[in-house]
């Protein structure tokens, strides 16, 4: 499998938001945005929570869906809400007019230089 590219990804996911939204994203602001990015940040926590109960052994009384049963089953729910979470972080660059590429490369390699790594993207 080829890498993805951020760029395509932003474009075909703000294409996707355009169906949910009556053809425009911009149905919904920044704030709207970002609301939907932190609940899908809060159902990793909680995923990363429940991870940690079953690495710990401690028990859970969840019932049906929402219990956990596996470490496995954990870990696949944390990637999954953290998939969540970067879509709408994406939705909500493209709502503001920003670039992903170039504000994340922006982002990652100030954050190395400001802490002497050599990783550079």
């Amino acid at each position: 499998m080829i890498g993805m590219d951020i760029g395509i990804l932003q474009e075909t996911n703000a294409r996707r938001a355009d169906r949910w939204h009556d053809g425009d994203l911009h149905q919904w602001n920044a704030l709207e945005w970002a609301g939907a990015m932190c609940g899908e940040a809060g159902e990793a926590a909680n995923a990363a929570k429940k991870l940690r109960r079953l690495e710990q052994s401690i028990k859970s009384i969840n019932l049906g869906e929402r219990n956990l049963r596996t470490e496995h089953d954990a870990k696949l729910a944390v990637a999954k809400e953290c998939a969540d979470t970067i879509l709408y972080a994406l939705c909500l660059i493209s709502a503001v007019g920003i670039d992903a590429e170039c504000i994340i490369r922006e982002v990652f390699n100030a954050k190395s230089e400001e802490y002497g790594f050599p990783e550079r993207v």
